[in-house]
């Protein structure tokens, strides 16, 4: 099969070929069947002002949860790296994407049923009226066993790396914005993990005693180290990445996704970029048989 480098493109960053190719049907936990989207009482607490990060708890519903983690079942695959020498680069040499230290997750992609689309709505909603749906990337749920992490990154498409040609307004501009939603934790058969938090080194940690009673930041660690989320399910971080000004990337939104010392955590990354994405992109939406 040949493909376009843009579309070679759209497979790394977000398995994007017309829409990605999960291979087996996902399980189905009869959620989206009849499904009436209905928002949670989600609570958002600002972080920092500038740049803009908030933490927002119960982000996702108990029952979104359980539907996200039942249909990625069987669709986890390595999670893409572009690399160099790939097609991307113009030269059409190298291979898609490898196995790469900085990134040792798993990744995958569920279809758009009717409670993606409500969560997509949320996240849409919570950015203020002027943020479409259509901006959205697909959704990604990235898995994290032991050992397994990634390493400090921004999401911001930067300008002069290989990626900008697809920052492009066709492809719907730059990353405007990102959340990090905590999805599932498991370590004997509880819904916790050890390890596995979000780490902003150029962020102040918030020094109010409840981030620490309530365990929705690590207050082990010192207070140079910037400030580390704790993965708790069904809560989220979310995050500005281009400066207001002039839209440039903003490296103060430097973040890593940091070691899980046991159990499993998966969580999903919610992409929003500054102008609506191209069908190709989006992908279509799905329904199943009612």
């Amino acid at each position: 099969m040949m493909w376009s480098s843009k579309k070679l493109w759209f497979y790394v960053l977000g398995c994007w070929s017309g829409y990605c190719p999960v291979g087996a049907a996902a399980a189905d936990d009869g959620l989206a069947k009849n499904f009436v989207c209905q928002h949670p009482p989600y609570q958002p607490l600002l972080v920092s002002a500038s740049p803009l990060v908030i933490y927002i708890k119960n982000f996702l519903t108990p029952q979104e949860r359980l539907h996200l983690y039942t249909a990625s079942q069987g669709k986890f695959s390595q999670s893409a790296v572009a690399a160099a020498g790939t097609a991307e680069d113009g030269d059409g040499g190298g291979s898609l994407a490898s196995r790469h230290g900085a990134r040792t997750s798993q990744s995958a992609y569920i279809p758009r049923d009717a409670v993606v689309h409500c969560i997509e709505e949320r996240a849409a909603v919570f950015q203020g009226y002027d943020v479409a749906r259509e901006q959205l990337e697909p959704l990604q749920l990235v898995k994290y066993g032991p050992g397994e992490q990634y390493r400090f990154h921004t999401d911001w498409l930067a300008r002069d790396s290989v990626k900008a040609a697809h920052a492009t307004a066709d492809n719907g501009g730059n990353r405007l914005s990102s959340f990090f939603v905590y999805v599932h934790l498991h370590e004997n058969n509880t819904d916790t993990t050890t390890g596995g938090g979000t780490n902003f080194p150029l962020l102040h940690a918030p020094r109010d005693e409840r981030w620490c009673a309530e365990q929705l930041v690590n207050c082990d660690e010192p207070w140079d180290n910037g400030v580390t989320f704790r993965p708790v399910p069904g809560h989220a971080v979310f995050w500005r990445n281009l400066h207001p000004e002039d839209g440039h990337g903003d490296y103060r939104t430097l973040h890593a996704g940091l070691p899980v010392s046991t159990g499993e955590k998966i969580g999903m990354n919610i992409w929003t970029r500054q102008g609506p994405l191209n069908e190709e992109a989006r992908g279509p939406e799905y329904y199943p048989d009612v």
